[in-house]
């Protein structure tokens, strides 16, 4: 488990294929990093709902008034950069606006540390972009960000640490290395892959949508292979790895052995 040393100054990304393991992950930091800096870290759980009989200003209001906050302008602002109707009651909003008042809530109460479980859920890609341009903004400002989301991609171009849980287990964390992301991955559906495999090695993966291989390898140099596999263009998909991909290759999963059932 990360400690406050190890998240201050960074923008860290919690994530795997288990949103549980994830959130478990969060709670446990939030609970250790309460021990650390008390009332200086903020966390907005997932599935927050706000049950307030207040409007979003009277609970913004009452959140800078707990926590000493003079600058209370930055409501006003953070309001009309995501467009909320802050003169509405909470139970009468959105969930998707009760939420961005929770992360507010948050964020104006000038936290050390900010976590945030899966943030981006029900949000458009507007709104999370609204949002990024924000933590970037205060992580710019000294605010350690941490944040729970089901796809790293979502995020990367903030990220300067991950945490990589998979199966209950963390897999992998580290310092976010962008040049090690550019990965490609070509599903090829037809061609002569006895050719394509003396270039990209052996596939990692064959199914009904086709063989698949991963490669650092320019976009020249891409082509020229596909042309000697005689792969059409219409018979590749080629993608950019995702992080989850490029950690799983390298740390793949054991197989579990099937139970036997001993009563056949």
């Amino acid at each position: 488990m990360l400690e406050y040393k190890e998240i201050q100054n960074r923008f860290t990304v919690v994530f795997g294929p288990e949103q549980e393991d994830n959130t478990y992950y969060m709670e446990q930091m939030f609970q250790k990093c309460r021990q650390e800096v008390d009332r200086l870290v903020r966390y907005v759980p997932h599935g927050v709902l706000l049950l307030e009989q207040l409007t979003g200003r009277e609970y913004l209001e009452e959140v800078a008034y707990q926590y000493k906050i003079e600058d209370t302008e930055i409501i006003q602002e953070l309001a009309e950069h995501f467009e909320l109707p802050l003169d509405l009651q909470l139970l009468d909003m959105t969930y998707e606006q009760n939420k961005f008042v929770a992360i507010l809530g948050g964020i104006i109460s000038e936290p050390k540390v900010l976590l945030l479980d899966r943030p981006f859920e029900y949000f458009t890609q507007e709104e999370s972009l609204k949002l990024l341009e924000i933590l970037k903004w205060i992580y710019g400002k000294g605010v350690a960000i941490v944040i729970a989301t089901e796809h790293y991609e979502d995020v990367h171009d903030n990220a300067t640490f991950y945490v990589y849980l998979r199966d209950g287990e963390m897999i992998e964390q580290a310092e976010e290395d962008k040049g090690a992301n550019f990965v490609k991955k070509l599903v090829i559906k037809k061609g002569d892959f006895a050719e394509v495999s003396r270039y990209l090695g052996k596939p990692v993966a064959q199914g009904v949508e086709g063989v698949t291989y991963y490669t650092d390898l320019d976009w020249v140099k891409v082509a020229l292979i596909l042309r000697e596999g005689k792969v059409a263009d219409r018979d590749v998909n080629i993608l950019m790895a995702t992080k989850e991909e490029l950690l799983n290759m390298k740390y793949p999963a054991e197989i579990k052995e099937e139970e036997v059932d001993d009563t056949k």
